[in-house]
């Protein structure tokens, strides 16, 4: 038993003059050493390494915060946003009650660099957490660490194979970290009756209907208290994969057709595809969307129900959107067009029922100092940290933000700049430059390179400022040229594939 240290042996307070064992004695006490070892595993494995850090107490302004994040939802998928196709209910309600904004961009188009600048503040050129065994440098201090050093209790119950890393350092300022998928305990013997009897500590991977009860179990314990929740959703990632009900049309009802998977050979030849196949994909993610939305209904009803979703600040966004064939690929992590990096945001103040809608550019990275500054907590403001969001709508700074993405994980690095209206894509390879008017053209398919020559210029101008600023602060912090590298045990690599982030 790889645990027997941990395990209270029950033949050792036997009397001494005992000596001999029967072969069924040794074999019930290893069974109940292993059922020690699993259980002492599974309940400790939730909590973080700081778990032990009790929070000050302070009287708080805003008492409530969660941040509500949807992997890969694209921003034109949510009904409220222009979507006629279907309707997502339960976020448009969100966002009757919300500052919403139209024009918000993602740092990067995929999970890890974009989650690494939202907690904090600066782009993906400056924190470098841009590959899979990236590692966020503790020289940053996170958004959850500020809110647990101010007094909040800090939780997060999401599903997500990179963020279920804790060596990726994406858990510090949690104390209660619960994400999935988990890492099992190789099937021993203790593991199985455990999962028979106590299986709540032992769900290996959660659903989207499994994080919404985790969530809710969690905000009917700690209602009473001043906390941080982050909350993540994985759908509707691939695999797309979303519950039979949720698929209407009789030509996907098939079992081979309700679910796809396919990742890595549709990423390899795109175009090869044909539209009915691409309808299909495209159909199965939508039904995914739907999915999600009943479940966040469900998250806010609790809210409702408990009396704490008036004076509850919710903020609502994703990570980055999803390809369908815009620029000839598919899925994410591989471009920096709008189908990746526009993204929607709502936020719901404490206290305040506002329906408003902002034009402004913004990026992602900016609610890390949005949220400090409406909780009144002090940051570090001299890394390159995004201003906080112009909530009041002031229109003089409605194309003015200079938005950067970057940390591409497929195909060529590419950096993307916007500003006033227009936006610069640069390959750092080929050295290929793209420029697109994204008010008249949001859907990028003419580029203005030859026709604008002066804004190429004055756009790139801003990127290499922003390269340059960037490598200052890694000398300024001292981190050097690229972050620790994390380390990937053999289950996640094998949820890393299922998720068509590994061959």
């Amino acid at each position: 038993v790889s645990y027997l240290p941990l395990a209270p042996l029950p033949f050792l307070i036997l009397k001494k003059e005992k000596r001999t064992f029967s072969v069924s004695l040794i074999i019930s006490s290893l069974i109940l050493s292993s059922l020690w070892s699993s259980f002492f595993i599974a309940i400790t494995k939730e909590k973080n390494s700081n778990y032990l850090n009790i929070p000050k107490k302070v009287e708080h302004k805003i008492k409530r915060v969660i941040l509500l994040t949807v992997d890969t939802l694209r921003y034109d998928v949510i009904s409220s946003n222009g979507n006629k196709k279907f309707r997502t209910p339960s976020i448009d309600a969100i966002a009757a009650d919300s500052v919403i904004f139209d024009n918000a961009y993602a740092p990067s188009s995929w999970t890890l660099p974009s989650f690494a600048s939202l907690f904090t503040g600066v782009s993906p050129a400056v924190h470098l957490t841009t590959k899979l065994k990236s590692q966020l440098p503790s020289s940053f201090t996170t958004l959850a660490e500020y809110m647990k050093d101010d007094g909040y209790s800090t939780a997060a119950i999401g599903c997500n194979p990179i963020l279920a890393m804790k060596s990726n350092n994406m858990s510090k300022g949690f104390v209660d970290y619960n994400f999935y998928p988990k890492r099992s305990l190789q099937n021993s013997i203790g593991e199985f009756i455990l999962k028979k009897y106590f299986w709540n500590y032992f769900v290996l991977d959660a659903s989207s209907e499994k994080i919404t009860e985790l969530s809710k179990d969690w905000l009917k314990k700690n209602r009473k208290k001043d906390f941080f929740l982050w909350i993540h959703y994985l759908d509707p990632h691939i695999p797309y994969s979303p519950p039979v009900k949720y698929i209407k049309e009789k030509e996907f009802l098939d079992a081979n057709k309700r679910s796809f998977n396919n990742v890595v050979k549709v990423r390899k030849e795109p175009i090869k595809i044909s539209e009915k196949e691409r309808r299909r994909i495209r159909y199965l993610y939508e039904a995914e969307v739907r999915y999600v939305d009943d479940c966040i209904g469900d998250l806010i009803e609790t809210l409702k129900a408990l009396k704490i979703y008036r004076d509850t600040l919710i903020i609502f966004t994703s990570d980055h959107g999803e390809e369908f064939w815009e620029h000839n690929g598919f899925e994410h992590g591989h471009t920096l067009y709008n189908e990746l990096i526009h993204i929607p945001l709502m936020i719901k103040l404490p206290d305040e029922r506002i329906t408003k809608r902002i034009k402004s550019s913004i990026t992602l990275s900016s609610l890390f100092s949005t949220i400090l500054d409406l909780c009144n907590i002090n940051y570090q403001k001299n890394l390159c940290i995004e201003a906080p969001l112009p909530l009041n709508g002031n229109e003089e700074d409605k194309y003015n933000a200079e938005i950067f993405s970057s940390g591409n994980l497929y195909d060529e690095p590419k950096e993307s700049l916007i500003r006033r209206g227009y936006k610069l894509i640069i390959s750092e390879k080929t050295g290929i430059k793209e420029l697109y008017d994204i008010i008249d053209d949001p859907r990028e398919k003419f580029s203005l390179t030859t026709s604008y020559p002066q804004k190429v210029a004055e756009l790139e101008k801003l990127i290499q400022k922003h390269l340059a600023k960037a490598s200052i602060i890694h000398k300024k912090i001292e981190f050097g040229e690229m972050p620790s590298t994390a380390e990937i045990d053999a289950d996640t690599k094998k949820q890393l594939k299922a998720l068509g982030y590994m061959e």
